[in-house]
Formats: C-alpha cells, sequence, structure tokens
C-alpha cells in the first residue's frame, strides 16, 4: 500500500469517527479543492509533505508514521486523554476481577467433583437394584 492508499484510511477513520464528512473537506484540511483530493484518490498525484503537515496540524490524533512507513496504528491516542488515576482504578478492577473468577473456578471445581461423586453413587445404586432384581426373578434354593 502506498501513501496515497493509507492517506485516504485516514480520511476513512476520520470520517467513521465524525470527525470529517466528505472526501472535499477532507481535501479542503490539506488545501486540496475536489479535484486535488481526487487525484490523490486515484493515485494521479502524490501526497506531499504539506498535505502531512496540514492534516497533524488539524488533527493531531493522526499517526503521520502510519501513512509514510505503513507502520502503527491510523490514529493515536491524545496522551490529554490518558489519565493514570482512571487507569489505576482499572487495574485494581481486574485484580478484583481476576480473584472473584479464581472464586468462581473453585466454586465449579467442587460443584464437578460433587456431581462426580453423586453419579458414581447412582450408578453403584442401580447396579445394587439390577442384582435384587436378578434376584428375585430366580428361583431360591433352600
Amino acid at each position: 500500500m502506498d501513501y496515497n492508499k493509507r492517506l485516504i484510511e485516514v480520511y476513512l477513520e476520520l470520517k467513521k469517527k465524525g470527525e470529517i464528512t466528505t472526501l472535499k473537506d477532507f481535501g479542503w484540511v490539506m488545501s486540496e479543492n475536489a479535484n486535488g483530493i481526487s487525484d490523490i484518490k486515484f493515485e494521479r498525484k502524490s501526497v506531499t509533505l504539506t498535505h502531512l503537515e496540514m492534516l497533524k496540524e488539524r488533527f493531531n490524533e493522526v499517526n503521520i508514521e502510519r501513512i509514510v512507513t505503513g507502520e502503527g496504528p491510523i490514529l493515536l491516542i491524545p496522551t490529554e486523554n490518558i489519565q493514570p488515576e482512571k487507569i489505576e482504578k482499572d487495574d485494581e478492577r481486574i485484580t478484583q476481577l481476576e480473584t472473584e473468577l479464581s472464586k468462581a473456578n473453585l466454586q465449579v471445581e467442587h460443584l464437578e467433583s460433587i456431581i462426580k461423586s453423586k453419579d458414581e453413587t447412582l450408578k453403584a445404586r442401580e447396579q445394587m437394584i439390577e442384582l435384587m432384581n436378578r434376584l428375585v426373578k430366580s428361583p431360591t434354593s433352600n
């Protein structure tokens, strides 16, 4: 995939997020008219450094490295949205859920052993009933 196609990926991602509505609007961000952005889309014109600079200026979450190298996510998580206290609370909640899951797994294992024990008891009783039925049906010798 080349620069132009990766730039269109960025457009589609921004459109999906509701940051931009049309390809024409996307072109406007980079000082391209409808024909210019169409030429980029259909590879009649190449993405320039100026396009990338203008795009980054307007949308700082766009990962320019993705357009240039194809590496990394299309959009970056803005660092101002990262809240250490939320991460800490999430970590605590994850630990709590892991503990609860561990307890639930122990309960499941316990219930499985009870079921196995009851199944063995039922099987033994069925064998006993079968044996008693055979004894009742067979003639006794005294």
